[in-house]
């Protein structure tokens, strides 16, 4: 479909098109676009406790009591 598409045979694009995959692509992109962005917060809690570390163990001061 996507070739007959581009060579701008639609007509033909139209009678290779099969109508089960025409109607999954939604949920795919739907499963793609969740999974992106729940990834992302996850990477971004991981790279702030990352950080919070990091300047625990390489700025802070010994002597400081950290408050629970």
């Amino acid at each position: 479909m996507i070739y007959y598409s581009m060579l701008g045979n639609f007509s033909q694009a139209i009678l290779v098109a099969d109508p089960e995959w025409l109607l999954f692509l939604p949920s795919l992109y739907g499963f793609v676009l969740f999974d992106c962005y729940a990834n992302t917060v996850e990477y971004n809690k991981l790279f702030e406790f990352e950080q919070a570390r990091f300047l625990r163990d390489n700025y802070q001061d010994e002597s400081f009591e950290m408050p629970i």
